[in-house]
């Protein structure tokens, strides 16, 4: 089952309300090349992720879709390039992740090493049956979460980083590293293998983050803190994820 993980809490009926509301209204169809301009109706991990794609930040390439567009031939077509090019992780995009009212960090489901549409279908279809989890319907609210997906070229790991800071204090940046084993580290709640401040991390790894985390929040400019994950791959580059 899922384990909090970071979650920023629905603290007002405000916020409880507005999210109710994009729940109730969340079943577009969807299907976005990341580095296009989102929708209105594109999950806000998608659209935060095609954002900063077109801006230049290292974004791995990927297509995002709710689940009934999956059986489409426009999808089929676009997914079959993708994995032409090797192997790509199917990621689940919650309805209330990312936004300003909730994180919802390490909740939705991540399927690493699919190489054909088959298993593409088959980890859409464990995506949907895990926000079926007991834990998971609680917080949101009663009712399965409604998601989108995000299928997108796998990058070979040395570390899975997050990163967090407020905007004020960017050189306050904090930094965890997960075991690259795990692709559901944040989700299983695990320990991080090191955690401290980014500035006291190796110089090869701190000047690199130290540019991604300033690069987002120029782009992100009226977000007023960030958390970012980030997979540190073997040579050393770095590769946004999440924000």
């Amino acid at each position: 089952s899922h384990a909090p993980g970071r979650i920023v809490p629905l603290h007002t009926a405000g916020a409880i309300a507005r999210a109710a509301a994009r729940e109730a209204a969340y079943n577009p169809r969807v299907l976005l090349r990341l580095g296009d301009p989102p929708g209105p109706d594109t999950a806000p991990k998608l659209a935060v992720l095609s954002r900063l794609h077109a801006a230049g930040l290292p974004v791995p390439d990927g297509l995002g879709l709710s689940p009934d567009a999956l059986a489409e031939p426009a999808a089929r077509r676009e997914l079959a390039d993708l994995l032409a090019r090797g192997p790509v992780i199917v990621r689940a995009a919650l309805a209330r992740e990312d936004t300003a009212d909730a994180s919802a960090a390490g909740l939705g489901l991540s399927i690493p090493d699919c190489r054909d549409l088959s298993d593409l279908d088959r980890a859409a279809a464990r995506i949907a049956a895990a926000c079926a989890d007991p834990w998971l319907v609680r917080y949101s609210g009663g009712a399965p979460p409604a998601h989108q997906l995000l299928v997108q070229r796998q990058i070979a790991r040395r570390w899975l980083a997050v990163l967090a800071a407020d905007r004020d204090d960017l050189p306050g940046a904090c930094l965890e590293l997960h075991d690259a084993a795990d692709f559901d580290a944040l989700a299983a709640g695990a320990t991080p293998a090191s955690s401290g401040p980014l500035a006291r991390a190796e110089p090869a790894l701190r000047a690199p983050l130290t540019g991604l985390l300033r690069h987002v929040a120029s782009v992100l400019s009226a977000t007023p803190a960030l958390d970012l994950e980030v997979i540190v791959a073997p040579d050393g580059a770095c590769w946004l994820v999440q924000a």
